[in-house]
């Protein structure tokens, strides 16, 4: 991601997965591998592997939040909602609206994706 070569980051993913790489970090793969079609604004295949995360994973936040990221993205709203509610409701108390930590939150990272927690809240107001 530093480097801001995407379609690397994507190839060296796909190899991961392609290997069989143990569960936990098979759904790792596919949130980091969202989070670069994202960047490549590849919405739809962010969309997919938010899902795939959210499959292997169905209590993780962060991959809830993709997945609303990529439905903003891709102009539905009301599935976004349901994806970010689902995200606050998986978050601990103490965390509240933040990201929880060390820039997973799959928005609003460097790169061009400025999209906020609360800028996602505002634009599903409006839909």
């Amino acid at each position: 991601f530093k480097k801001g070569d995407f379609e690397a980051v994507v190839r060296r993913l796909d190899a991961a997965v392609d290997k069989h790489v143990e569960l936990e970090r098979t759904a790792v793969v596919h949130r980091v591998q969202g989070r670069a079609y994202a960047h490549l604004e590849k919405h739809e295949l962010a969309l997919i592997e938010a899902s795939r995360a959210i499959e292997l994973e169905p209590t993780n936040a962060s991959a809830y939040v993709q997945r609303a990221f990529a439905l903003v993205r891709l102009g539905r709203m009301p599935a976004a909602g349901e994806a970010f509610l689902e995200a606050i409701s998986l978050l601990p108390a103490n965390i509240g609206g933040s990201s929880g930590g060390k820039g997973d939150g799959g928005i609003g990272e460097k790169g061009g994706l400025e999209l906020k927690y609360s800028e996602l809240l505002e634009a599903l107001r409006r839909s």
